[in-house]
């Protein structure tokens, strides 16, 4: 028989005038020790969901930052970069890529060339789009 059937089992009187019970004070400190651990842990679960969420767009900088740096190794340069300058980063007519050190104002307009960025090249070798 389930305890719904049997209300002398019951935890907690069900008909007026029974036995009243008070809630303990041992039932209230469990109350708001849970109510405390909860919010707790909710913060610091936040706070680790934005370390998350910073280091997800760390990592997508980063591989960026990777596969421009591949783009401008594999394209033609007649100089070698110095870290901390400024370079563009162009297409040419025949679609292969030339960096140099002359920015699109400087060249001008051409319908042989395409200015695709202006780039830095950091400390650690790997180059930073300024533009």
């Amino acid at each position: 028989m389930e305890e719904e059937q049997r209300p002398n089992l019951m935890q907690y009187p069900l008909e007026r005038g029974s036995v009243p019970f008070a809630v303990t004070k041992k039932e209230v400190i469990k109350s708001r020790g849970l109510i405390a651990m909860e919010e707790q842990i909710d913060m610091q679960m936040d706070k680790i969901k934005e370390q998350i969420e910073l280091l997800a767009r760390q990592v997508e900088e980063l591989q960026k930052r990777k596969e421009l740096s591949f783009q401008i190794y594999q394209a033609v340069t007649h100089f070698e970069p110095l870290v901390g300058k400024v370079y563009y980063l162009y297409k040419g007519e025949k679609e292969e890529r030339f960096l140099s050190m002359i920015s699109p104002e400087e060249f001008g307009v051409s319908k042989r060339r395409t200015f695709l960025a202006k780039v830095k090249l950091l400390a650690d070798r790997t180059w930073k789009i300024l533009d």
